[in-house]
């Protein structure tokens, strides 16, 4: 982290993946850039608002420490799906009113995702923040999504964290 803070971090076009042990902060730093892209660490794009009342799910710090110098993000919108948050998540779609959204808690995970993902309100997504989306998606369709080969929306995204 201490390197991160002093040197930054470059996401170059493309999708990225954060490696390492239980504990070694994947997570914490996915949340954090999700919080300086001004999204809710509960997820959704910057206009959702899930859980905004109440305190973020083990929030940390570090979104209020790091600052966006450049990129697609500061000009598309970014999503941010972390599995922690997702049901609750989907239950803020649902309470919306999102018609084709309804059903996301009736679906398994792998489908659920996908449909969030591949939801029409994807298109501006210009960086696709994910957390554990292997928990939601088989092993073949996390190395579709790693490949850049995920259907319609991977045509909008610019950068997969």
């Amino acid at each position: 982290m201490t390197q991160l803070l002093t040197e930054g971090l470059d996401l170059p076009a493309g999708v990225t993946f954060l490696v390492g042990e239980n504990g070694a902060g994947k997570s914490t730093l996915v949340e954090g850039i999700a919080e300086a892209l001004e999204v809710h660490a509960e997820g959704g794009l910057r206009r959702h608002a899930p859980g905004r009342a109440e305190a973020a799910v083990d929030a940390s710090s570090l979104g209020s420490r790091l600052e966006v110098v450049r990129g697609v993000a500061k000009a598309r919108e970014v999503f941010f799906l972390r599995a922690e948050t997702m049901h609750r998540f989907y239950s803020f779609l649902r309470d919306a009113g999102s018609p084709a959204h309804s059903n996301l808690h009736e679906m398994s995970h792998e489908e659920s995702f996908l449909d969030v993902v591949g939801a029409a309100w994807m298109r501006p997504v210009g960086m696709l923040l994910l957390d554990e989306p292997e928990s939601a998606l088989s092993f073949r369709n996390s190395l579709v999504l790693g490949a850049g080969r995920c259907p319609a929306p991977q045509r909008y995204w610019r950068r997969v964290l």
